[in-house]
């Protein structure tokens, strides 16, 4: 993907006939796209409906300017599976072991950001 790219992404926001909240940080460049849930729908519900289709475009589309899936508010456990699919294995990798070094009971956040060292991905 790349420039070019993201008039596909806008006729799918606007075709789906959803709206969105676009707002930025000008001191750190940070821009953020939030999807917004329709009045009188069922928030759980549209989350799911377009977390593996129009969410994955937006986080698609930002991945190939150079952005990120998650700004500076964090992964947390909503997005961790966002982080191992746009994250560096290196530093994933490197964040595992450090976990795993401080608390190898996983008894501190757990199943926040991170797996453990001996946990698979999606459990």
């Amino acid at each position: 993907m790349g420039r070019g790219k993201e008039p596909s992404l806008s006729k799918a926001i606007s075709d789906a006939d959803l709206e969105l909240s676009v707002y930025d940080h000008v001191g750190d460049g940070n821009l953020h796209y939030n999807v917004l849930v329709p009045p009188n729908v069922d928030r759980l519900e549209f989350t799911k409906q377009i977390e593996g289709s129009l969410s994955l475009q937006l986080y698609d589309t930002a991945a190939a300017l150079g952005g990120t899936f998650s700004a500076e508010h964090g992964v947390g456990r909503f997005k961790k599976h966002l982080l191992e699919r746009y994250g560096d294995p290196g530093r994933i990798a490197a964040m595992r072991r450090i976990k795993t070094a401080f608390d190898p009971a996983d008894i501190m956040n757990s199943g926040a950001v991170v797996r453990p060292l001996d946990e698979t991905p999606g459990s």
